[in-house]
């Protein structure tokens, strides 16, 4: 359909996930309810627009710790907008077990029958791939059908080593932590299209990398 195909869902997710975030960072400033409120609300409604949304508290409580000071309102922040989100994800998660998107069953995922922890490992190979434009954008890869190339499981081995010497190297420099919370943003949002918690039906999607590729993204603007 053309709603799948222009990804409305996704990007409507995106919206309200921005939308958590910039009133979870209003809360935290001034600490006025009404910020809290609309925090929950507009995680709430991102889990409903696509089921990836409800990891949005996840990501906005990584970068509270590492970005903003202490307060009881941090807390707070984690307990009210995650709880929310965790309980609008409940039906979701039924609707999609009902609907064979996500099938226990089935083997890592789709037509392609790979363990999980080689399925996560390459499919972050291909979406890496796919990033730097390495691989050209396509309604459907062979990894689909004949699970991850030698090429993605070297590209998301090398991703995850990467991934190590960042958290490690340069450690006193003053973009640390920021560079600590685009790591926790890509990984988070990397989590539930990584088959490891989870799997789903079709092993990779372009549409599925929506969020996860603001923090790469991010990362080649501030380098």
């Amino acid at each position: 359909s053309v709603s799948w195909i222009s990804e409305r869902k996704g990007i409507l997710a995106a919206v309200f996930v921005v939308a958590t975030g910039h009133a979870w960072a209003r809360w935290r400033e001034h600490g006025r309810l009404g910020a809290l409120a609309l925090a929950i609300l507009a995680a709430v409604c991102g889990v409903w627009s696509k089921a990836p949304a409800m990891f949005a508290p996840v990501v906005f409580a990584a970068w509270d710790l590492l970005l903003l000071p202490r307060s009881p309102r941090r807390w707070i922040a984690i307990v009210a907008v995650g709880g929310a989100a965790m309980l609008a994800a409940v039906p979701v998660v039924l609707v999609a077990s009902r609907a064979r998107v996500i099938d226990e069953t089935a083997g890592a995922t789709g037509g392609a029958d790979v363990a999980r922890g080689t399925a996560a490992v390459g499919a972050l190979g291909h979406y890496t791939l796919g990033t730097v434009l390495a691989r050209a954008p396509s309604l459907s890869y062979p990894i689909q059908s004949y699970g991850p190339s030698t090429l993605d499981l070297a590209v998301g081995a090398a991703a995850l080593v990467l991934t190590l010497v960042l958290v490690v190297v340069r450690r006193r420099s003053e973009t640390y932590r920021l560079r600590l919370a685009l790591l926790a943003w890509s990984w988070i949002w990397f989590v539930p299209i990584s088959h490891l918690i989870a799997p789903i039906h079709i092993l990779v999607a372009d549409r599925y990398v929506l969020l996860w590729l603001v923090g790469p993204c991010v990362g080649v603007a501030m380098a």
